[in-house]
């Protein structure tokens, strides 16, 4: 999952976020109650792995999902009902920017979709809402570890009637 890719991404498509950070960002964000709010973190949520649908070689599914923490102004309104209400409208913008987006085109046949949202805290200043977001990618043999060896140049064959040798460096006839 790439972080800074989706950091860039809401900062690029979400004109009302006034700061868009990451997981450390969001943690100096929760102790400071005067931040500068409509923020956005992005942080890690989880990787679901399948087992391996290969028999031979090595192919999983893997789903991947982040959070993204809106921090959402609610000195106007104590009881919090403003900053409720300014949630839906994040939302969209939010979504905007990341509803079908594909990271990395090379590993997911699709874009992320949304997988829901919760509140995670709410004071007198702020409202803390996360929305999180998934993308299925595929791993296979060629992202493990690949030992080195020489190349295979010459191939010796033996059939019960007489020895054949293959020289893969000269044309066979």
């Amino acid at each position: 999952m790439n972080i800074p890719a989706i950091i860039q991404q809401l900062r690029t498509y979400c004109p009302t976020l006034k700061v868009v950070g990451g997981a450390a960002d969001y943690e100096r964000a929760s102790r400071d109650t005067f931040g500068q709010v409509p923020a956005a973190y992005v942080i890690p949520r989880a990787d679901d792995a399948s087992p391996n649908e290969d028999q031979t070689q090595l192919q999983q599914r893997v789903l991947e999902s982040f959070g993204v923490i809106l921090v959402l102004d609610n000195t106007p309104d104590r009881r919090g009902q403003t900053s409720t209400t300014s949630v839906e409208s994040m939302k969209y913008e939010v979504h905007g920017a990341l509803l079908n987006w594909r990271m990395d085109p090379t590993r997911t046949a699709r874009g992320l979709w949304y997988d829901g949202g919760h509140m995670v805290d709410l004071d007198g200043a702020r409202l803390f809402w996360e929305m999180v977001y998934t993308s299925e990618i595929f791993i296979t043999e060629a992202d493990g570890f690949q030992p080195d060896g020489d190349p295979l140049l010459h191939i010796e064959g033996h059939t019960p009637d007489d020895i054949c040798n293959f020289d893969t460096a000269l044309p066979q006839s």
